[in-house]
């Protein structure tokens, strides 16, 4: 007899955050939802949808009313006996209406553990490239954080000695002007040992000549989203030397292109324009796994560095984010160092906590029953 979806349900969770607020939230916690699908066997998959405030297109009030109203055709239906990246999953085509962008993530991450039965974590024995984050540099970042390149060292730089070696850090920057972060980065770069890249991320926040001065004869692995005017990428490269990556921009595109945005992007001149070196992955806010999958494919077919990132998951979430690192084409490292903000845990703890912290016992997220059936 073939394994069929037996019942479903979805939680809500909370999970407090310390440090500075790093999202659109005039609240100090991340929420999410949980959603749980048995099968006829009794194993549990799970996934999260947790849109993020000022990116996803979706809130969560939102994303809950869908998933409650659309998920009851999911119930009895078969199950397939493997998982195919070059086909979208089948529960597509199950729903009367578009799935949103904004719930696809935990969607995707549950229904393929339910394909494969078995959770999305990775062995001990996996290497997964990393990059830190640092998203305040003026809050005692030498001197006290980092320990003047301690921290680096004890994470380790050998895949020899560390299963998860630290190869690059990405600092937050745009926030402050650039002549008091300059110093900064600069200090910042003498500090940390030589293999490990640094990579800068603007949020789309700078002008060119601030970013230009910003960069000037400090090295630079790439500037993810520099500058207030995309168009001027090619020109922030030809005067600085310094390659740029796209975050937003790709975010953008996904929302314009209503669907059709991956072939639209294929058709893009943009795509070879000198400079562009590398592309920053988020699939909660790219539309899943399986969408940013198939951006990872295109990436490398194009020549282009990849870089799957976090957008403030849960340890679910990001213990999920892990596996599916292990499954890119042209992976640079993994940016999944968000978790540095979490107070508290949902169901798993990623074998990758925070980068510069040691892993702590956390509480249990708080969680809330929405719906059953």
């Amino acid at each position: 007899m073939p394994r069929v979806i037996s019942h479903i349900s979805v939680s809500r969770y909370q999970i407090p955050l310390r440090g500075t607020k790093p999202f659109a939230n005039q609240h100090h916690y991340r929420e999410g939802l949980l959603i749980s699908l048995w099968d006829s066997d009794g194993f549990c998959a799970q996934g999260e949808v947790a849109p993020l405030a000022g990116f996803s297109r979706m809130d969560l009030n939102a994303c809950q009313s869908w998933l409650i109203k659309h998920l009851s055709c999911w119930l009895a239906k078969a199950i397939p006996t493997r998982w195919d990246w070059s086909l979208q999953p089948v529960f597509y085509q199950w729903h009367s209406s578009p799935v949103p962008d904004s719930c696809k993530m935990g969607l995707d991450a549950a229904w393929l553990e339910l394909v494969r039965q078995q959770p999305l974590s990775i062995d001990k024995k996996t290497i997964i490239p990393r990059c830190a984050l640092i998203s305040d540099l003026s809050s005692g970042v030498m001197a006290n954080k980092f320990n003047k390149g301690k921290a680096f060292i004890r994470n380790g730089l050998s895949p020899a000695r560390e299963a998860d070696p630290i190869k690059a850090v990405k600092v937050k920057v745009g926030h402050e002007p650039w002549q008091m972060t300059r110093p900064l980065l600069m200090s910042l770069r003498t500090h940390i040992p030589s293999e490990i890249a640094l990579c800068l991320d603007g949020n789309q926040k700078m002008l060119l000549e601030d970013a230009v001065s910003l960069v000037d004869s400090l090295q630079v692995a790439y500037f993810e989203e520099p500058l207030t005017h995309n168009r001027q990428h090619a020109d922030f490269f030809l005067r600085s030397g310094i390659p740029y990556a796209w975050d937003e921009t790709l975010q953008v595109a996904s929302q314009i292109s209503a669907g059709k945005w991956i072939s639209t992007l294929t058709e893009q001149k943009s795509w070879q324009e000198k400079g562009l070196s590398t592309i920053v992955l988020k699939p909660t806010l790219l539309g899943g796994l399986w969408q940013a999958w198939q951006l990872a494919q295109m990436a490398a077919h194009a020549g282009k560095s990849v870089i799957l990132s976090s957008a403030f998951e849960s340890s679910l979430g990001i213990s999920q984010l892990e596996w599916f690192a292990t499954q890119f084409p042209g992976l640079a490292w993994a940016g999944l160092d968000t978790l540095q903000f979490m107070q508290a845990k949902l169901q798993r703890i990623p074998r990758m906590w925070s980068c510069f912290e040691p892993q702590v016992d956390l509480p249990v997220a708080n969680q809330e029953v929405v719906w059953v059936q």
